[in-house]
């Protein structure tokens, strides 16, 4: 017989409290909290290009200074992360969504600051948005998976077609359309076709294995659902920019989405997030 301290519980984690749900609800927690902070010790949290500091390349990813930047970020990530949380459950992949979830935030907050501190930009740095588009990363890497093994959809089992898919989608929405902007959109076309037709041959070699199965009830509705989110957020989040500072923004905004997909694609290769 199981002891309680073995026994799974109903979140799929096999710990004794639902660790996934209390982190993700803890973030805006925390967001909400810092923007109630005095102005003045916001503005000394976030990231002054000019001179940062260690701290600062981290606190300043929480930092919002107009409830309006706070708000869209608060509605980005809940959107995002929940999606992101049941496609993982719905694939028994809890443990990895919680590593994963625990990397961005951990991880990428100095990460993402010390790459645009290089940009040498004399202002000061803030705002979750980064973040939001890493754990977009993640989200986009769950339902990859979500696609190969509920619904049998010919995808790389870890989103590499639907990141090639998502990077055209950003490149046509931020960038003039221009030489350079279709050359890369086409690249990741490319990459993204040449991943279906290698999935294609393997799955051929294989023949029918678990994720052919058609899915259990909600799993059309849930795909259906996370798609249009996949589809819509790269609109919201890049679109063109109007100046310098927003050019930066979205700077900011592709390196959160890429590197975190990255990261974590060669992260459950390897084996670190089961």
């Amino acid at each position: 017989m199981a002891t309680s301290s073995e026994r799974p519980n109903r979140f799929g984690t096999g710990d004794s409290v639902p660790v996934g749900p209390l982190a993700t609800v803890a973030v805006p927690l925390a967001l909400l909290w810092v923007h109630s902070l005095p102005v003045g010790t916001r503005q000394s949290l976030a990231l002054a290009f000019g001179d940062p500091t260690l701290s600062t390349l981290f606190t300043a990813h929480f930092v919002h200074l107009s409830a309006g930047h706070l708000l869209s970020n608060l509605i980005i990530y809940g959107l995002v992360v929940p999606m992101a949380y049941l496609l993982a459950r719905r694939t028994d992949d809890l443990r990895a969504f919680r590593r994963g979830f625990l990397t961005v935030l951990l991880v990428f907050p100095p990460a993402l600051s010390g790459l645009s501190v290089a940009l040498g930009r004399p202002a000061l740095g803030y705002g979750f948005s980064g973040l939001n588009m890493a754990l977009f990363g993640l989200l986009t890497m769950f339902l990859g998976r979500f696609l190969a093994r509920r619904l049998g959809v010919g995808v790389d089992r870890r989103g590499l077609v639907l990141f090639g898919a998502g990077i055209v989608l950003v490149v046509l929405q931020s960038l003039p359309t221009t030489a350079v902007s279709l050359s890369v959109a086409g690249a990741a076309a490319c990459l993204s076709l040449a991943s279906v037709v290698s999935r294609h041959r393997r799955r051929s070699a294989e023949g029918p294995t678990l994720g052919s199965r058609s899915g259990r009830g909600g799993d059309a509705e849930l795909a259906a659902v996370a798609g249009v989110l996949f589809c819509v957020l790269p609109v919201v989040a890049f679109s063109q920019p109007t100046s310098v500072s927003a050019g930066l923004g979205l700077y900011v905004h592709f390196l959160g989405y890429a590197l975190a997909f990255t990261v974590l694609y060669a992260a459950d290769a390897a084996g670190l997030l089961a």
